[in-house]
């Protein structure tokens, strides 16, 4: 069933936007569909607008080193997806699932992550400058070496430059 909603969804996107989005490359979206590996796969700009109705499940998906850039994932399943050193900025992850996701070397600059799921994510390495995590919830992330740098943090106030590991404020 959830493989039928998301082939439906996959259709309709790209009838309706595969032109509209550069970089954004329509045989790599319908490996995703498939469940196949995909790192390396250029999605920037795609939309996923709709990702929420259709119950979007990229659960354990390989997006390793994926191009991301200004991607719309609001509300997608992301949990224990392989995103290591895949490039996130300027993505739209509002109400995503990102739980125990690998995220090791992402680069996450001006991301937003408002109401986004990051338990138990790996972000070690990653960068999350100027990211927007008012909302997010990081029980049990590894954070270890990951820069903040003039991120929003999950209460509202701005880390400061340099803050590599943990919010400085």
């Amino acid at each position: 069933m959830r493989k039928t909603w998301f082939t439906i969804f996959i259709g309709t996107f790209c009838m309706l936007w595969a032109g509209a989005v550069q970089g954004f490359n329509q045989g790599e979206l319908i490996r995703v569909n498939k469940m196949e590996d995909c790192p390396k796969c250029d999605l920037s700009g795609a939309e996923m607008i709709n990702a929420r109705k259709v119950n979007m499940n990229l659960s354990e998906a390989n997006l390793s080193r994926a191009n991301l850039t200004n991607a719309s994932l609001y509300g997608t399943n992301l949990s224990r997806a392989n995103l290591t050193r895949a490039i996130l900025s300027k993505a739209n992850l509002r109400d995503a699932n990102l739980s125990g996701a690998n995220l090791t070397g992402a680069r996450l600059a001006d991301a937003w992550f408002a109401g986004t799921n990051l338990t138990g994510a790996n972000l070690t390495g990653a960068d999350l400058s100027r990211a927007n995590l008012v909302g997010a919830n990081l029980t049990g992330a590894n954070i270890t070496g990951t820069r903040f740098d003039d991120a929003i943090w999950m209460d509202g106030s701005k880390c400061k430059e340099g803050s590599l590991g943990q919010c400085v404020r």
